[in-house]
């Protein structure tokens, strides 16, 4: 019998399967994540929208205890010049201690980081080619009850200090300070240091002569060294500022003391009195107002008036790294439930760092230390109308909603409340609705998935099951010889496995039915032929007519040839019953062959025989005669088939444990659809030639003797498409079963 050809899965039945296609279909439920995405955003829509209109209330909160007191907005001073689009008023903030004049920043604390940079921008005169790193510097200016402060931290790439006996200041770097008196006069007074230390100032004439009038020691400060230039902190008495401080600073570079040429004059304004800038003060009154108001929470709020001028200012919107203060009252820490913590939670939250949008909660605050503030927001506010704003922090790290809202005064207005709040609120409210939805639905797919996965798996693994059996159940020469186990379920696989078991017992029926055929039809016929037989032997005895002996003749011929083709067709079936009584013993598989080529020579002289054998015996284990009777089936079929004169070619050879012999012969090419078919029973291509029956019954015998031996045979056409070629492969270790 046969072996079973393997089953063999195609590749691309990996993507085509059950699971993969329920997996597919499992990937519908994307759709559930996607739409509460979508609505998700459309929530963080009306969170910000209600951040607005929070935002929005407070600013009119603000505003309405605001107004009608024009008292608070006293402080306003006159329009900027007309250069203030680049020129802002300067911005004083209120110190309640003195500030020690030691040329350092330290004791300024974060006012030193509000410092504004003075460049380019900011040029008075120059001479040659300008470069930040040559000249430039930072200013702060701070006030209390008695002085006006000042700090300048300078960037210079060569400080050169004035010779002590030098009359005129303009041969060294020098500070230059111009405002308008108590006495309402404009003066300009310069500050030349011979060295580091302590330093006063000069009063010095209007007529821009470089020679000072008298020293003026009320005016003094400290000059200090560093690495890129020096710092320079001064301080001025209040009493000799007009009460509106109007005061403009400029720092001059001079390179060479040689060759004493200002190579550049930075000013904070212009040095002309009607160039002054008006510094602004935060109104104390207005602050101690917005402190009382203020939430709590990260935010600032402003109070400007008619000219933009910043009068007021409280709160933050930064929060201090590491303040338990910060993080009890940011809204982030507090509003959100606490997320969980495991490796699984934490590996997931990192993952969604990287895709959602995170809140900034450290960003450049660009509007820190502002005298000035601009947009639309506060346009339509000073003129009556409160509106909001989003804007994009200069680092682009950080969203910053900006609400505006009027204070009014009869008709008019005295200026505007401005409440910033940090956007990253909503937003982290938005990421953390996400982030439950991301795990929700992550675990309800991983669910489903696997419980999708599993079902098909448990449907993959009957369907393979009832595959293999029936695979296994018909062998290549489409022969029944094995069972389908029904299966006991109630669903459709069941009922499927159910009627292949009852078909393929039927067709086992029908084959058996088909194979005992020829042993039947030639018993059942054996006794009437043998009747038909004698009654001829009878009438030969007897005297007929000589018209009656043509068709006496004729009737013998057939009886003979319903001998023969009785002969042929109990000949498979006396093999079958004598495989199992043939005797089995050790053989040269070699000298077998060998020797059936020289009779068969002899025998068919028309045809020419290529035999080409293996120099060393081939032992296989056997019977020799069921081998020579195999041989003698093959050399038929090639001698009916091959014309004559054309060569046979047989070659034996070992591969491995295994015999190959091979019958080639030229000729007629194989049907298409025949090479399976060729070793059933009563299957041939022969044409009816002279008296001689062909049943079909010499392959069949070939497959028997094969199969017996373990082995097994195939047919196929040449490559070259010049005749056809047996195959039969024969393992050298079978032991007889």
């Amino acid at each position: 019998m046969a072996d079973t050809p393997p089953y063999r899965r195609p590749r691309w039945r990996l993507f085509t399967g059950l699971r993969a296609q329920l997996l597919v279909v499992s990937l519908g439920l994307v759709s559930i994540p996607f739409m509460s995405f979508l609505f998700i955003q459309e929530v963080g829509i009306f969170l910000r929208k209600g951040e607005e209109n929070a935002a929005l209330a407070l600013a009119q909160a603000v505003a309405t205890v605001l107004n009608e007191r024009p008292e608070l907005f006293s402080r306003q001073t006159t329009p900027p010049p007309q250069h203030a689009d680049r020129r802002q008023p300067a911005r004083a903030f209120t110190v309640k201690r003195n500030i020690r004049l030691d040329g350092k920043p330290d004791d300024w604390g974060a006012l030193s980081d509000m410092a504004k940079t003075f460049g380019a921008p900011y040029l008075i005169e120059k001479r040659g080619e300008y470069s930040p790193k040559s000249h430039a510097f930072r200013h702060v200016l701070a006030i209390d009850d008695r002085y006006l402060y000042a700090l300048f931290l300078v960037t210079d790439d060569t400080v050169t200090y004035r010779e002590s006996n030098a009359l005129r200041l303009n041969k060294s770097d020098h500070l230059r300070i111009a405002f308008l008196g108590a006495d309402g006069r404009f003066h300009v007074h310069w500050i030349a240091a011979s060295r580091p230390g302590w330093v006063n100032a000069y009063k010095m004439p209007t007529n821009n002569s470089p020679i000072p009038s008298r020293p003026e020691l009320t005016i003094n400060g400290t000059w200090h060294e560093t690495n890129v230039g020096y710092n320079l902190e001064i301080r001025i008495p209040r009493q000799l500022v007009s009460n509106d401080l109007k005061v403009s600073f400029s720092i001059a570079d001079v390179d060479d003391r040689e060759n004493p040429v200002i190579r550049s004059l930075i000013g904070t304004q212009g040095e002309k009195v009607e160039d002054l800038g008006a510094v602004v003060v935060r109104s104390v009154a207005v602050e101690r107002i917005l402190k009382g108001l203020q939430s709590g929470r990260r935010e600032r709020i402003w109070v400007v008036d008619t000219e933009k001028r910043v009068l007021a200012i409280t709160g933050s919107l930064q929060q201090t790294p590491g303040s338990d203060k910060d993080d009890a009252t940011d809204p982030i820490a507090t509003a959100l439930p606490a997320p969980h913590t495991n490796p699984v939670y934490d590996l997931l939250r990192t993952l969604y760092r990287k895709i959602l949008t995170q809140p900034a909660r450290h960003f450049h605050d660009d509007l820190a230390g502002a005298s000035r503030l601009e947009g639309e927001e506060i346009k339509g506010a000073l003129k009556g109308k409160g509106s909001v704003r989003w804007r994009l922090t200069e680092d682009e790290k950080g969203m910053v909603l900006t609400a505006a809202h009027p204070v009014f005064r009869g008709d008019g207005t005295l200026g505007a409340v401005v409440v910033e709040r940090p956007g990253d609120v909503s937003l982290a409210f938005q990421n953390r609705a996400m982030e439950n939805l991301f795990n929700t639905t992550l675990v309800a797919f991983l669910s489903v998935v696997l419980g999708l996965f599993f079902y098909a798996t448990l449907l993959s693994v009957r369907i393979r099951r009832l595959r293999d059996q029936t695979a296994h159940a018909v062998d290549l020469e489409g022969r029944i010889h094995g069972d389908i186990d029904t299966s006991r379920t109630h669903d459709e696989l069941g009922d499927l496995s159910r009627a292949f078991a009852t078909l393929i017992d039927q067709l086992k029926h029908h084959t058996r039915y088909l194979e005992t055929l020829g042993s039947r039809l030639s018993h059942e016929l054996r006794t009437p032929l043998a009747v038909v037989k004698s009654s001829l032997e009878i009438m030969e005895m007897e005297e007929i007519p000589d018209a009656a002996k043509v068709y006496a003749d004729r009737a013998r011929g057939g009886v003979r040839r319903l001998d023969r083709i009785l002969n042929a067709l109990s000949e498979a079936s006396r093999l079958e019953r004598s495989l199992d009584s043939m005797e089995w013993e050790s053989f040269d598989m070699r000298a077998v062959i060998s020797g059936c080529l020289e009779g068969y020579r002899a025998i068919h002289p028309d045809w020419q025989f290529d035999l080409t054998l293996p120099k060393a015996p081939l032992e296989l284990s056997g019977a020799p005669d069921l081998i020579a009777q195999m041989m003698d089936k093959l050399i038929s079929n090639a001698v009916d088939f091959a014309p004559k004169g054309s060569t046979i070619r047989v070659d034996l050879s070992q591969e491995r444990r295994h015999l190959h012999l091979r019958v080639g012969n030229d000729g007629p090419l194989l049907p298409q659809e025949m090479p399976q078919r060729l070793f059933d029973s009563m299957v041939s291509l022969r044409k009816q030639r002279g008296e001689q029956p062909h049943l079909g019954m010499g392959l069949f015998i070939v497959r028997l003797v094969t199969e017996r031996h373990g082995g097994r045979v195939q047919a196929s056409n040449r490559e070259d498409g010049s005749g056809v070629e047996f195959r039969v492969t024969l393992p050298m270790d079978r032991q007889r079963s």
